[in-house]
């Protein structure tokens, strides 16, 4: 509504020129305040169209926007006779407050991203988490590590049931995944 409003500025001044009973028409001061919420919004709207959107089918894209999100706070915070320091500074504590619960799945999903991978995070972590970044990226190295060792004990117990005479189970397998099979394939390929 704020930016719609900001596109009619010029109408709002043209009113108060014309009408003398109008005295609703903001000043020079307010309009300003208004652009600066609208770039600071429209941050917080397009993280909001993303991760609860249905347009985006994974989550890898989330990190991304919780950085664009941190990056707006901080700016704003750090800027000079802010209009709203009230309002942001709550929003800044319920960020971070939510980014110390989730950066770690956030960043293996960026990992799994096929555009990012972990080169991003040791681009992004210094500007993120600053002095700690190493740390945490060996967290996130190691944390990676042991879920997709976990996965591959996970597939190599499931092809070894499959090859040790499961060939019902396997024909079960089959009938309800269409992948059932690569598996065996892969097996038979490393025997």
């Amino acid at each position: 509504m704020i930016t719609i409003a900001l596109r009619y500025r010029r109408a709002f001044d043209a009113l108060e020129r014309q009408d003398p009973q109008y005295t609703y028409a903001p000043s020079a001061e307010e309009w300003e305040e208004a652009k600066a919420v609208c770039k600071l919004l429209v941050v917080f709207y397009e993280a909001t169209k993303v991760i609860s959107g249905s347009k985006y089918p994974t989550a890898n894209l989330y990190f991304q926007q919780m950085w664009q999100a941190k990056k707006a706070l901080d700016k704003e915070v750090a800027r000079e006779n802010s209009p709203f320091p009230t309002m942001i500074v709550p929003m800044q504590t319920k960020l971070n407050k939510y980014w110390k619960m989730s950066w770690l799945a956030l960043s293996i999903l960026v990992i799994l991203d096929p555009r990012f991978k972990f080169t991003y995070l040791k681009f992004r972590y210094p500007r993120v988490f600053e002095n700690s970044a190493q740390t945490k990226l060996a967290k996130v190295e190691k944390t990676f590590r042991e879920l997709f060792e976990e996965y591959a004990k996970l597939n190599l117990s499931e092809a070894t049931q499959t090859q040790q005479g499961g060939g019902d189970m396997y024909m079960e397998m089959e009938s309800n995944d269409p992948l059932s099979d690569w598996d065996r394939h892969l097996s038979l390929r490393i025997n």
